[in-house]
């Protein structure tokens, strides 16, 4: 079993992982955490963090949230979206569509056909999403 500090240190560099995939705005997003933004934000990063399987990140933006007062209002948009692929589509291929390094955003692309060949046949939800179904 890993030790605290071995946990914090793996969530850690998770973060700085999903950090190298995201654009200026985003990046900016979870090293700069500020009141003002609005929940749509929290939502699209959240989402886009656990879709490509960087929990670390998405327990940043929980994190954010909670520390912002906005952890309810999260968790109630969550609901909002745990159906809508399409906004969720949007969200992944623009997200996708930024990434400066040419392999990344490849492997990216790739990762993503896989996934949306999955809610093809199970249908998409937002356990499917993050790989918990």
């Amino acid at each position: 079993m890993k030790s605290e500090e071995e946990v914090l240190v793996s969530l850690a560099n998770d973060v700085s992982g999903f950090i190298i995939m995201c654009s200026e705005k985003d990046a900016e997003f979870l090293t700069k955490p500020h009141n003002d933004r609005n929940i749509e934000e929290y939502m699209r990063v959240f989402t886009l963090a656990f879709a490509f399987g960087f929990r670390g990140a998405f327990l940043r933006v929980v994190n954010i949230a909670e520390e912002n007062g906005r952890a309810d209002e999260l968790l109630e948009n969550m609901k909002g979206c745990a159906h809508n692929f399409p906004l969720v589509e949007k969200w992944v291929e623009e997200f996708i569509s930024q990434i400066k390094d040419e392999e990344l955003k490849i492997l990216s692309q790739q990762f993503w056909k896989e996934k949306k060949e999955k809610f093809e046949k199970e249908g998409f939800s937002y356990a499917n999403l993050f790989g918990f179904a």
